[in-house]
């Protein structure tokens, strides 16, 4: 029986973040746990928890202390912690996402050069998303799709903010399986999985209706709804995006072979005191979701 797994991954770059795991939540696009010979085995989210952090110290990262943190940092790809500079006189609240699949041979990367549709893909999943929250639409930016390719051609599951100069935020998803087929597939099917259905279906509901207009919402349940927040910013006026294919021991160890997303923003999201001017309250537009 092959296996999948599903596990989102954002990050959203600003002052000195710690991440770390908090228990599965069984709440990902299929809802609970479906097991289906030969069709894989679906998990929910499991979210890196980017903690923010104002003008006191950090607090530090809870790894490892209970079995189901064991168990989630075994299933995915080990960047626990990641530090960045601050940006100049704000705070920037960090989250990330995360998604897995196998194959038996070791395929390198492949070109992450965007075809028309990857294109159109990536700004149609963005903008039906952001126009609900009365952002504008994000244009495609080939600067950031070249960091984004540099990242994704890398096969390694870790924030890097480094290609291009970096300024940007960062979301990154994977899809992992032991299905080597899915290497003939399209990855711009991959592409908009990660932003609709993980980045945005999945979390939209957790952002209490309460939060929409306040400066600074309650951060104490960011990791559920930050990605969803990157996505229809209204300050993101710019997006480029990359998926590459991954082979064994690369984003996931052991056998899984993975599409490997990269999409990175201009200008950041997720700034503290901002929130009420950058998050829209949804309009009720219809939606979609990813195949």
């Amino acid at each position: 029986m092959q296996i999948s797994t599903f596990i989102n991954f954002l990050f959203l770059a600003g002052t000195a973040q710690a991440a770390a795991f908090q228990k599965l939540r069984r709440a990902d696009i299929g809802g609970a746990v479906n097991v289906q010979a030969g069709a894989g085995f679906n998990i929910g989210n499991l979210p890196d928890l980017g903690y923010p952090f104002g003008q006191g110290a950090p607090r530090k990262p809870n790894l490892g202390q209970t079995p189901e943190d064991q168990a989630a940092l075994q299933r995915r790809p080990s960047d626990a912690i990641t530090e960045v500079k601050p940006a100049q006189g704000r705070v920037q609240n960090a989250v990330s996402s995360v998604s897995p699949t196998t194959t038996s041979a070791s395929p390198a990367a492949t070109s992450a050069v965007p075809a028309a549709d990857y294109i159109a893909a990536a700004l149609n999943h963005h903008n039906i998303h952001r126009r609900n929250h009365s952002a504008p639409d994000v244009t495609w930016s080939a600067d950031l799709a070249k960091s984004a390719k540099t990242m994704a051609n890398s096969c390694k599951f870790a924030h890097n903010l480094t290609p291009g100069g970096g300024g940007y935020g960062q979301n990154l998803a994977a899809y992992g399986s032991t299905n080597t087929n899915i290497r003939v597939q399209n990855p711009t099917i991959y592409l908009a999985r990660g932003i609709t259905n993980q980045w945005y279906n999945s979390e939209f509901s957790a952002f209490r209706p309460s939060y929409y207009g306040l400066a600074t919402p309650s951060l104490t349940n960011f990791a559920a709804w930050g990605h969803f927040l990157q996505v229809v910013w209204k300050g993101s006026t710019q997006v480029g995006c990359a998926t590459s294919f991954c082979g064994p021991n690369t984003v996931f160890t052991g056998n899984y072979v993975s599409w490997f997303t990269v999409c990175n923003y201009k200008a950041q999201g997720n700034f503290e005191g901002e929130y009420g001017l950058n998050i829209g309250s949804p309009l009720g537009r219809p939606g979609l979701t990813a195949p």
